[in-house]
């Protein structure tokens, strides 16, 4: 028997890695060449076959090579607009974060997919790609990535990270925020100033044993089937327990101004 798709009811039951598309897809990052500094995203599919259900690639949907001022294929991440619409928003480094549309039914480029290089010497179709964010660090680097957005009550959230990752108690990473009407922008931070051009609200930092958040997310839930609830994910490492990378949850809730605002612990050790 042939592979075929599966929606296995994820949007309804438990919110499959790709959100937004119209079969259950995964976007991956890989790093391809680390000495060249080439990267990848791609996406597989979830299939159905007689010994259960599995991942089955796809292929690549973005490919970059080096780290100069151009879309750098890292740290995907998907969503629907309100228009019903599929976008991937994704950066590392190099030209900061980029959103660009997709596909729903294919978890590709929706223009042009098979030319999906952003290397300087292969530029294809760059007006494809919106710059909405960037960081310059005290090293002249645009030290930003991780780039999630989440859609609510008419606005879009932009949430990345700043600063330096994956160096255990060391490391300096922390969240910032924006939000914008459009899901393409411009993201403006709580005190007015542009994403684009560096701006970015500090949202979650560093807190006691909880060093270096990073990788944001949010996931609502109807509290008895009427209360919404909101859960804000994030990774850290534990200054008490010799750097162990963890995964952290708190209680999100939004203030009368719309912008979100973090609560108690829910997920991580408790002091």
């Amino acid at each position: 028997m042939g592979l075929r798709r599966t929606g296995l009811e994820c949007n309804r039951r438990v919110r499959c890695p790709g959100l937004g598309l119209a079969d259950p897809h995964l976007l991956h990052g890989l790093r391809r060449n680390p000495r060249t500094h080439q990267d990848a995203i791609g996406t597989a599919v979830l299939v159905e076959t007689e010994q259960g259900t599995a991942w089955v690639d796809e292929g690549i949907v973005l490919h970059s090579v080096g780290e100069e001022n151009h879309p750098r294929a890292m740290d995907a991440s998907v969503f629907t607009d309100f228009d019903g619409r599929s976008w991937m928003v994704f950066g590392s480094h190099a030209g900061g974060i980029y959103i660009v549309e997709l596909d729903p039914a294919t978890g590709r480029l929706r223009q042009s997919p098979d030319q999906y290089w952003t290397s300087p010497d292969r530029a294809v179709e760059l007006e494809r790609f919106t710059h909405l964010a960037s960081h310059w660090g005290a090293e002249g680097e645009n030290s930003i990535e991780a780039a999630y957005i989440y859609p609510h009550n008419g606005w879009y959230y932009l949430f990345v990270n700043w600063d330096g990752c994956c160096n255990s108690v060391a490391s300096t990473y922390n969240i910032r925020v924006g939000r914008s009407r459009n899901p393409t922008g411009p993201y403006l931070d709580r005190e007015g100033r542009l994403m684009a051009e560096g701006g970015g609200t500090l949202f979650l930092g560093r807190e006691g044993r909880f060093i270096g958040p990073g990788h944001a997310g949010i996931l609502r839930w109807l509290e008895w089937g009427v209360r919404p609830r909101y859960l804000f994910t994030f990774h850290y490492y534990d200054g008490e327990d010799l750097g162990a990378a963890k995964l952290g949850g708190r209680e999100l809730a939004w203030d009368s101004e719309a912008w979100p605002e973090l609560g108690q612990l829910l997920i991580g050790p408790a002091d």
